[in-house]
């Protein structure tokens, strides 16, 4: 009878000491993604040449890799 009457809160519980358990390991992630290097990169955004789609949309874009070969 008390197990049937302590489920739910034993349920709350666990979800509580689960998610706390998540957010710990995300904070962990996260610095680890920061101590990392930042990719390298360059964006490059041309005008737009008028036409309709490029007048809603704007113009290009560009990725290009700032990496080069010796």
């Amino acid at each position: 009878m008390i197990l049937q009457y302590c489920h739910e809160d034993w349920v709350l519980w666990k979800v509580e000491n689960t998610l706390k358990s998540v957010d710990r390991d995300i904070q962990k992630i996260v610095e680890e993604w920061d101590k990392q290097e930042k990719p390298k990169y360059e964006l490059i955004e041309h005008e737009p040449d008028k036409s309709k789609a490029q007048e809603l949309l704007g113009g290009a874009m560009e990725i290009k890799s700032t990496w080069r070969r010796d």
